[in-house]
């Protein structure tokens, strides 16, 4: 069996160049071809946008590349600045283990806290198709994370998880009709459910 090799190319850098020469040649040889002067701009329309959207996406890439550089040395260096900081501030003759306590900077900070009052703070953000969920776990075990369609109820417990980010990927009823999604959590510790529940967050996912 034979196959017909396609003459368009399927790397992004090959292709825009393709588009770049089919836009420039459409121009010069499309009224030969019997190209009205409207049918070759659409062609080269469909061209600009193969070009722009190669573009875009290179971009974007390369700023997501640098934003990561940028994040990994800040966190380094401001972490490091911050340590240095809390150093100096458990050797001042005001310190008292109450103030490094409610500032988080002494070991096992994060663990004194209510286990009756305390509430986690849980964020939402629909991704490329999943839900992705955030949450500051400190000394904590984990989260224990529930979700419920806005129309039902009662919210049903969705996952134990002992980092942040959680993705959740949601598989629509209809998956040309958007859902409403609402979650929260409860910080484990020890394996024990502790505290308030987070506030409600919603999304809509799909559709």
């Amino acid at each position: 069996m034979s196959h017909s090799i396609d003459f368009m190319p399927h790397s992004e850098g090959d292709l825009e160049t393709w588009a770049s020469n089919f836009k420039t040649k459409i121009g010069t040889n499309g009224a030969a071809l019997g190209y009205t002067a409207a049918q070759i701009a659409t062609l080269q329309g469909y061209c600009t946008n193969i070009i722009t959207a190669i573009q875009t996406a290179a971009a974007a890439k390369a700023a997501a590349k640098s934003a990561m550089a940028a994040k990994k040395t800040a966190k380094k260096l401001n972490t490091s600045l911050l340590r240095a900081e809390a150093k100096r501030i458990k050797t001042n003759t005001a310190f008292t283990s109450s103030i490094g306590s409610d500032m988080a900077i002494v070991t096992g900070a994060n663990a004194a806290f209510n286990a009756t009052s305390i509430k986690p703070l849980l964020k939402a953000k629909v991704m490329g198709g999943f839900v992705r969920l955030t949450f500051v776990k400190g000394d904590a075990t984990g989260m224990r994370i529930y979700r419920k369609l806005k129309t039902n109820t009662n919210f049903t417990f969705l996952v134990m998880v002992t980092k942040s980010p959680y993705d959740d990927h949601i598989v629509l009823a209809n998956p040309t009709v958007p859902e409403t999604w609402e979650y929260m959590c409860y910080v484990v510790v020890n394996d024990q459910q502790v505290g308030q529940p987070s506030d409600i967050v919603s999304v809509v996912f799909g559709g």
